[in-house]
């Protein structure tokens, strides 16, 4: 078990890439934290450690559904069942608290259209109305926002881990634990990024477990409760702790489906990461280099199997990405598996980012090589969505390469505003109401010492996240420095 998983710092003000992959030669571990006393939410997290878990799968009751081929009908038939064991039955209540239960299941197994959403507040609003306080209609209750409480994101947050304590003693199938407790734990790492959720992460993990060891579940329920427990955190060692049981227990029913095979990759992709560690490359130990190749290769031979049952899926050829930038075999390869990524999703951002990664200087490329790949991301016209964004995303990798290697100022360098700002422009031109990405334009063209072109940005917020720009302080110096002309820089 996993004593503390750090979250991930969340930028309101637009997407920002990782400067490093985790292992690469330039990552450096974390610095170690000075503990604090805990706040409110901290000890409603540390409470969970009262209540009683027992971390093995196999020593944890079994819990077998009835089995039900039509997704809609399986989960509506837990859903019934659980209420009705849980114990907040009431005549009063019974009817509104069904037909509730049942839009949940239209709601997240048929369409989430605004007729369904109707369906399920309405719904739900009167079962609460008349009384009900069953756990699943309180979770529906705050996941909908249908509460009269004007939540902070403490508060939200507490809520939340209200409801999942009120889940773990119900009756209700492991499933549905599993998504009150998913959401419960996002919104403790919303209010607090850097606390630790790790009581509350073992339950959840737990019932991702019992959802994949019943049988009768429905694969992709299975599937999907699974990769969105994978994909909460992208921690180094965070997939490591996640599939050190579910993997194989999802193997047993479903290990021959292509899904498995994707889970499988990743995991094993992970563990890659993991045996080498974050060091320099100078530091990995012989044995860590053994195990990051073993695990590297078992990594490619399960993404290469998924690709060949389902050559559909943008995700296996960008995860396979992943794979060559640890494993090196050359170009030629990356483009094989970038061209298919972006062919089935032109828009795959994730995907255009790594392959500009992967021809930067502290990988396998140059700065001449890179560059040239960002500006085709801007000029080309089947490209979209968020993919212009990468030049600019590349010259703040490269500048932090070059600070880190005692390099020029990046920032100063001639060419680099010209691309920065036509990388803005064309998203810009393509994504006309994306406005939080203002901040990342007008932080760059601050960088770039394009004072007027920062003050113009900052003009076009629509509200100002100060967080982005290091805080209210920062970002009115910053304004200060820009209108007289960066002579306080």
């Amino acid at each position: 078990m996993i004593a503390s998983i750090a979250a991930l710092c969340l930028v309101l003000g637009g997407c920002e890439r990782h400067d490093e992959e985790p292992g690469s030669p330039q990552a450096q571990p974390a610095k170690k934290q000075t503990a604090a006393p805990p706040t409110v939410l901290q000890q409603a997290l540390e409470n969970f450690r009262e209540l009683p878990l027992t971390h093995e799968p196999a020593q944890r009751a079994r819990i077998v559904s009835e089995p039900i081929s039509d997704r809609r009908d399986w989960i509506g038939k837990v859903l019934k069942q659980g209420y009705a064991a849980t114990g907040h039955t009431n005549v009063s209540w019974d009817s509104a608290a069904h037909q509730a239960l049942m839009a949940y299941a239209d709601y997240t197994r048929v369409a989430t259209d605004s007729d369904h959403y109707r369906a399920l507040t309405n719904a739900t609003v009167r079962a609460l109305a008349q009384g009900c306080d069953d756990p699943m209609i309180n979770y529906m209750v705050l996941r909908y926002g249908l509460s009269r409480s004007n939540h902070t994101q403490e508060t939200y947050a507490l809520a939340g881990l209200a409801t999942f304590r009120s889940m773990i003693s119900s009756q209700y199938h492991p499933i549905l634990k599993f998504m009150v407790g998913l959401r419960a734990v996002e919104a403790a790492k919303q209010a607090e990024h850097n606390g630790d959720r790790s009581p509350v992460i073992a339950f959840v993990t737990a019932y991702a477990e019992d959802l994949a060891r019943d049988t009768n579940a429905p694969a992709t329920d299975v599937f999907d409760s699974a990769f969105l427990w994978i994909e909460h955190s992208s921690d180094h060692g965070w997939v490591v702790y996640v599939t050190s049981e579910l993997e194989g227990i999802i193997k047993v029913t479903w290990g021959k489906d292509e899904r498995f095979y994707r889970l499988h990759g990743l995991a094993e992709f992970e563990r890659a990461w993991y045996a080498r560690g974050n060091e320099f490359a100078d530091k990995v130990t012989p044995q860590g280099w053994k195990d990051f190749e073993m695990h590297l290769k078992g990594a490619a031979l399960a993404l290469e199997t998924a690709w060949q049952m389902n050559p559909t899926n943008a995700w296996t050829a960008y995860t396979m990405m992943r794979v060559e930038l640890g494993q090196g075999q050359g170009r030629e390869r990356m483009e094989k598996w970038f061209n298919r990524a972006m062919n089935l999703d032109p828009n795959y951002y994730e995907a255009a980012d790594l392959m500009s990664y992967y021809l930067e200087p502290r990988w396998y490329g140059s700065e001449q090589t890179a560059i040239a790949f960002g500006r085709s991301c801007v000029s080309s016209t089947n490209w979209g969505g968020r993919v212009p964004l990468v030049l600019a995303d590349l010259h703040r990798s490269l500048a932090s390469y070059y600070k880190q290697t005692s390099g020029p100022d990046h920032w100063a360098q001639p060419g680099v505003w010209e691309d920065v700002r036509s990388s803005y422009e064309k998203f810009f031109q393509l994504n006309p109401g994306e406005y939080g990405y203002r901040h990342n334009y007008a932080r760059d063209a601050y960088l770039c010492r394009h004072y007027q072109d920062f003050l113009v940005q900052a003009k076009l917020f629509p509200w100002t996240n100060y967080a982005f720009f290091g805080g209210e302080q920062k970002f009115r110096q910053m304004l200060e420095q820009a209108a007289s002309g960066g002579s306080r820089r």
